[in-house]
């Protein structure tokens, strides 16, 4: 009784407080909740898929998949292309299997497949969804594990910049999940280190050595471990990351498949070349991003012919049917280049129409028009021109493989050497050299007699087919675009440049080197745009001059070429 009568008393008194009173106190307002037991839901098991890689036969595991389903499959693609992308396919697997049930184990024979790092997913119900993270695996030999280069130069790194390169995947067994890389030793003051996958990573300081050596150690899971030493370049904070650029074209022939063991054979070719830009052809959509995922490079690959870059592909560019085009940021907006990769068909061939066919030059250049070819060297340089209008600013790189010689080798003096063919205008080359463009290889070695260049072909010296000797030309180019002085060529030249003395077709199966062309590899000068930077205002201020008619030439009239250097400075 007495309690009810207290509680009514101070409910009245709680209501007689105004609530102004209340908040002026401005005391925080405090609450308690007093604590609760909820049941602990248990963490749903996680789907794992798995590479048994202690069995013989190429077996993968699966556990706890929670989509279960008979028609679950197991699909394997390469590491580096193919593989499907938010539930959408982009190329039909290798191989594949069914894989039901929640947890199993299935065979996948692998032996119809190259030694090559590989990626598996597990798929849900006939679809491309996955229901378990993907493994990465290598049908590689377990016991010949090694490094397929040597003495590698990663790409150049600048004081007090954060640097990364991936060199994990130059090996035999590049892609195994269970590889562990560790750096055995750093020059200097040991500013690269590693992740366990092999990807390369530090910033240099002021105390780094220049010239930073290094050595890399894989162990795989069955615990065989080889090393590569690797050599980085440093920069001081204000030098130009790049003063020299190193290029290379290069047709694979079919991807270098005619040739044994061709992908080690590659890499070593194009470690000891040490490009800092690499156009490909033939390279049967895949090769070219399987070459740049074992090299650590960036990749731009269509269906024939490919990019591969040291240094970001920043941006894809225009290009015709039979080429591909891109810009590189070799050193962020400081230094950029755009590059062009052609592979044209080399249909009603010129040199045999000539040699074999005994037909006019008119006649010749009628054919090149059939192909399609002049018309595609002409739809190429008009997407170019404007490009090397403004080279001055952005140096630009045309190379490939154009079905055709050019029209600096056919003179008037060179007729003994193209079957009677005095001067031809090429229209291939012409329409480039047109374009604002120049031949890199004529501007180091301009006598086409004495330095005819060839490449077609190192291996076919004779034709079967008409059972004479092979017409030997020069067919692969490397065009360049630079303004007065922003690129300016150092040396040019031509290369089978690995390993023993090629044989000729048929016998080239066992050759060292893999394709049936000559490589073509450049060099130049390459110097700072005006004002250090490229302006990107500037370049479209050119563009809408270019569209009014107002732009100027390219300034590379009686540009000075500079002395070429010894061989041994390559």
């Amino acid at each position: 009784m007495f309690l009810s009568k207290w509680l009514a008393a101070a409910a009245v008194a709680v209501t007689m407080v105004p609530a102004a009173a209340v908040a002026a106190t401005g005391d925080p307002i405090q609450i308690y909740v007093p604590p609760k037991h909820v049941p602990e839901v248990p963490p749903m098991p996680t789907p794992v898929l798995t590479w048994r890689f202690r069995e013989k036969e190429t077996t993968f595991a699966y556990y706890n998949i929670s989509q279960s389903h008979d028609k679950n499959w197991i699909g394997i693609w390469y590491a580096y292309a193919g593989e499907p992308v938010n539930g959408t396919k982009m190329s039909s697997p290798l191989l594949w299997t069914y894989a039901p049930g929640k947890n199993g184990k299935v065979v996948i024979p692998t032996k119809s497949l190259p030694e090559r790092p590989f990626r598996a997913f597990m798929m849900a119900a006939d679809s491309y969804w996955p229901v378990a993270d993907p493994v990465d695996f290598n049908t590689a030999s377990w016991r010949d594990v090694r490094w397929l280069a040597q003495e590698v130069r990663l790409p150049v790194a600048r004081e007090g910049e954060f640097w990364t390169h991936d060199a994990g995947k130059m090996t035999s067994a590049a892609g195994d999940a269970g590889n562990r890389y560790t750096i055995m030793y750093c020059t200097g003051d040991g500013w690269v280190r590693t992740t366990p996958d092999g990807i390369l990573y530090g910033t240099p300081t002021r105390h780094s050595r220049r010239d930073t050596h290094l050595a890399l150690k894989v162990e795989t899971p069955r615990h065989v471990n080889v090393h590569m030493e690797l050599k980085v370049d440093v920069r001081k904070p204000t030098a130009p990351l790049l003063t020299k650029l190193r290029v290379v074209t290069l047709n694979t022939w079919d991807g270098g498949t005619n040739v044994a063991n061709y992908h080690a054979k590659q890499l070593s070719i194009l470690a000891k070349v040490n490009a800092d830009i690499i156009s490909l052809q033939e390279t049967l959509g895949i090769h070219g991003l399987r070459l740049a995922y074992a090299l650590g490079y960036h990749a731009h690959q269509t269906a024939d012919a490919a990019i591969l870059s040291r240094y970001p592909i920043v941006e894809a560019l225009n290009a015709t049917a039979h080429s591909v085009g891109v810009r590189i940021a070799l050193d962020g907006d400081r230094q950029q280049v755009v590059v062009w990769n052609a592979h044209f068909p080399s249909d009603q061939y010129g040199p045999y129409s000539f040699c074999f066919d005994g037909k006019n030059d008119s006649a010749v250049i009628a054919d090149e028009v059939a192909t399609g070819r002049a018309g595609e060297a002409a739809a190429l340089a008009a997407i170019v021109k404007p490009y090397a209008r403004r080279s001055d600013t952005v140096p630009v790189l045309v190379m490939g493989g154009f079905g055709s010689p050019s029209h600096l080798d056919y003179t008037a003096g060179t007729t003994d050497l193209h079957c009677g063919a005095g001067e031809v205008r090429w229209p291939t080359s012409w329409a480039l050299t047109q374009a604002g463009l120049r031949d890199a290889y004529r501007v180091a070695r301009p006598d086409p007699i004495g330095d005819t260049g060839v490449t077609w072909s190192p291996i076919v010296p004779t034709n079967a087919e008409r059972a004479r000797r092979e017409p030997q030309d020069r067919i692969d180019f490397v065009y360049f675009a630079g303004g007065k002085s922003l690129l300016r060529v150092g040396d040019a030249k031509t290369w089978t440049y690995w390993g023993k003395r090629p044989l000729p077709a048929p016998n080239h199966a066992r050759n060292d080197w893999t394709s049936d062309h000559m490589g073509v590899e450049a060099w130049f000068y390459l110097d700072l745009p005006p004002g250090g930077v490229v302006n990107e205002t500037a370049l479209q201020e050119q563009d809408e001059a270019e569209r009014a008619g107002h732009l100027p030439g390219n300034g590379t009239e009686g540009a000075e070429v500079p002395p070429l250097v010894d061989e041994d400075d390559w």
